[in-house]
């Protein structure tokens, strides 16, 4: 059911959606008919610590749960961050390290 253009934007433009709750974080999605890809999520260093990054991620696994998307990303020591911590970060969130042929590193399967 179509109520207003949240709703719209919320079905069919995931980076849209993100981009629209939170204009302060820096991200990159790419978006497949059933997947989606997080190539980065830049989270400010004066606001990290603050659930940015969870409420993002949060956000972002609501809508691909919504459009039925897997999401793949791939964890980095890239924009000051630490490998080990951000593949804690993604797990809390339901991602696994993956052991098949597909060239990310870890992925959450959508519900």
């Amino acid at each position: 059911m179509f109520t207003g253009f949240l709703d719209l934007v919320t079905e069919k433009d995931i980076k849209g959606t993100m981009d629209f709750y939170f204009p302060e974080v820096r991200c990159k999605i790419e978006e497949y008919n059933d997947y989606i890809i997080l190539v980065f999520l830049v989270v400010q260093l004066k606001r990290r610590g603050k659930g940015e990054g969870v409420a993002f991620m949060e956000k972002l696994i609501s809508v691909a749960d919504k459009n039925k998307k897997d999401i793949y990303l791939d964890p980095t020591n890239d924009f000051d961050s630490n490998y080990d911590r951000l593949v804690k970060f993604y797990e809390r969130f339901g991602f696994v390290e993956k052991t098949d042929d597909i060239k990310h590193k870890m992925v959450r399967r959508h519900k």
